[in-house]
């Protein structure tokens, strides 16, 4: 399949703006004489939108200066820790910054493939939700990740954006429909804001600096599942909530017969 392209769980963006490669095919189509014969009905379709556009060049230049903040990336790690100024750097999956490389979970790559790996937010949407729900988005507050759907991490309905979302995010036809506020950052409360904020409410963030439970809502959880607490205590999902378990996890140290020593913390969940 090659890459493919992954959106932002919070905005529905990529996490990348307009490449040149991207801009350039456009212009290799919108200039050619003839549309290719060997491109399907929905890419000839659009390319002959693209034709009948007198501005989209135009328009596509401009959406690539406006769009720069999706490169600003950050991956929620599952120890909880977050990365910032990263950048995406290969196949839509990798995000590097000058000190480390980290995998986004998603696709073809899930939690028991890569237990460094992380969620990609851009940094924007990170911001936006420190700045407006008071909370610093880490990954034990998200719901159980969404593993039937290539392209989303979690069961939420993106709204219009969804429809541009293809191995390649369609940028083109999503400036052809006069959607270009969908690329809006959720910083400059575009009218694309009412959306997001829609999706941060799925998500059932709460700011609670009291709550010594897990930081997620049980309400995204099987009975009888287990998590870790904000008190660092187990916690059980009984009758929709979660109950603590009064015994606490321990840390244990294993001899391993290389007789290296490695530490083995059985915080799991």
């Amino acid at each position: 399949m090659g890459c493919w392209n992954i959106f932002c769980f919070i905005c529905g963006n990529p996490c990348h703006s307009l490449s040149n490669d991207y801009i350039d095919h456009i212009k290799e189509d919108y200039y050619a004489e003839k549309i290719n014969p060997n491109y399907t009905s929905y890419s000839k379709n659009i390319i002959k939108k693209i034709k009948s556009s007198k501005t989209i060049i135009n328009d596509l230049n401009n959406l690539n200066k406006t769009a720069k903040w999706m490169d600003k990336c950050s991956i929620l790690k599952i120890n909880n820790t977050v990365i910032h100024s990263l950048k995406e750097t290969s196949c839509n999956i990798e995000f590097c910054n000058s000190k480390t490389c980290i995998t986004h979970i998603g696709g073809y790559v899930g939690k028991e493939d890569c237990p460094d790996c992380g969620i990609f937010i851009h940094t924007d949407c990170w911001k936006f939700i420190k700045k407006n729900y008071k909370i610093e988005l880490n990954f034990s507050m998200l719901p159980k990740l969404e593993s039937n759907d290539l392209y989303k991490n979690f069961d939420i309905n993106y709204g219009d954006i969804e429809k541009y979302w293809k191995q390649d995010f369609n940028f083109c036809e999503l400036l052809l429909d006069n959607k270009k506020y969908l690329c809006s950052s959720p910083l400059k409360n575009d009218k694309n804001i009412v959306q997001i904020k829609k999706n941060i409410a799925k998500l059932k963030l709460k700011y609670d600096p009291k709550r010594i439970g897990p930081l997620v809502s049980a309400t995204f959880f099987n009975e009888g599942d287990i998590k870790i607490g904000k008190n660092k205590y187990f916690w059980i999902k009984k009758n929709n909530k979660w109950i603590q378990i009064n015994e606490k996890p321990i840390k244990i140290k294993i001899n391993i017969n290389d007789k290296k020593k490695i530490k083995n913390n059985l915080n799991t969940c």
